[in-house]
């Protein structure tokens, strides 16, 4: 009888599961932690913009409050990733869940500092959520399957979150009821944590060739890190300049709404379909389509379109956005078969998320908004290059005898 992490054949793709597959109940407890943990990310609006309608904070104290979570959680992502190892999962699950419970309850009453202070460390709980879902990822035979999957749960749990929460707890509540939503969220997590294994296999040492770890952390391994970061910077760089882009274009109100409804729901549609063609596809092949794509994309915005063209533009970069982000696994693992590296994905993505719009901060001003764009698309250029010549450094290593 198959139990928890006890080695077995592939089932999901063509590389076995490193300690086993998990049992299906364990495999969607992780992933409804990890969902939990990720699911400020895309309702910081919803909850963050009540926040400054009710005057306890200022514009200036919601930039501070959303960097400092999402800084927080890449952090906490990656720290995890290094330093935790799988043992007593539950314990550590369990406290971080309880302690993201209180910090969302405790923004009653908050203000100012006091709700930015916390935000980080309720970032950096929800940070331990995330990893416990990158560290089975991560194990499976078919990791960009996975964080399809893991992506399209996020897109959808978001999206009802931010459609639900205002007319529903917030409505009555105000601010304090959608971070008592999020509480109830992480209360569910807290439940789940019961059903996840206590421990998960060890991920394989970096063999040793010439005196020097050939596996994890390798300059090649850290590099693929690079790009990933960039890509990140790049795909929420250009999200966040998408409102002043279609001001400028002249499209404001009921037609900026649209433009990021079309967006978030494309961003769901490839997810799935990322999940779905994960085993079919290179990831190199994606590499060089979404490339093409967002070349042309960012081409097209830069003409300040109308309406219907730029919709149609966001929501192809919505699309390509999310069906890239899985794939950026088993380009990493190409370059560190360990997987050590593939854990703290999610935290360079996280960090490279926060970098982007500062990056495109600096080439911007009030009335001129296109500097993102050429910087979104020199990330975007410099990643891929990364990615090119570590891709064909492998393609020949592989051919050597």
């Amino acid at each position: 009888m198959h139990t928890g992490f006890e080695r077995e054949a592939g089932v999901d793709g063509v590389i076995p599961w490193i300690g086993g597959r998990p049992t299906s109940l364990q495999v969607g407890a992780l992933l409804l932690i990890g969902t939990v943990g990720m699911m400020i990310c895309g309702v910081q609006p919803v909850v963050l913009g009540a926040l400054l309608n009710e005057h306890r904070l200022s514009a200036t104290e919601l930039g501070w409050g959303t960097t400092a979570e999402f800084l927080t959680l890449g952090i906490a992502i990656s720290a995890a990733g290094i330093l935790l190892r799988t043992r007593n999962m539950k314990a550590k699950l369990a406290v971080a869940a309880v302690l993201t419970i209180v910090a969302d309850v405790a923004v009653h009453g908050q203000s100012g500092l006091a709700i930015i202070a916390n935000r980080a460390v309720c970032g950096a709980a929800e940070g331990i959520l995330v990893w416990c879902t990158t560290c089975m990822i991560a194990r499976s035979s078919a990791p960009a399957r996975w964080a399809g999957v893991f992506l399209t749960l996020q897109g959808i749990s978001q999206l009802l979150f931010a459609a639900a929460a205002p007319v529903t707890i917030m409505e009555t509540l105000g601010a304090d009821g959608g971070f008592y939503a999020l509480g109830g969220s992480a209360a569910l997590a807290l439940v789940a944590v019961m059903a996840i294994p206590d421990r998960m296999a060890d991920l394989p040492k970096p063999a040793a060739s010439t005196g020097r770890a050939a596996g994890a952390y390798t300059p090649a391994a850290v590099a693929s890190l690079l790009s990933v970061f960039l890509i990140a910077a790049f795909s929420i760089g250009l999200y966040a300049y998408l409102a002043p882009l279609a001001t400028q274009a002249h499209i404001g109100g009921q037609g900026l709404g649209l433009v990021v409804s079309i967006s978030l729901a494309t961003s769901i549609l490839g997810s799935a379909l990322a999940a779905v063609m994960a085993n079919r596809v290179t990831y190199f092949a994606v590499f060089v389509v979404c490339l093409v794509v967002n070349a042309a994309t960012l081409a097209v915005l830069a003409f300040l379109p109308g309406l219907f063209v730029f919709t149609v533009a966001a929501g192809v970069f919505g699309f390509f956005w999310l069906y890239f982000l899985p794939f950026q696994l088993p380009f990493v693992i190409e370059s560190d078969p360990t997987r050590r590296i593939a854990v703290i994905v999610p935290g360079a993505q996280l960090l490279g998320g926060s970098a982007g719009p500062l990056f495109c901060s600096f080439f911007v001003n009030d009335y001129e908004a296109r500097g993102a764009l050429w910087v979104c698309g020199a990330c975007f250029v410099v990643a891929f290059a990364i990615s090119l010549v570590l891709h064909f450094r492998r393609s020949l290593q592989t051919r050597l005898p």
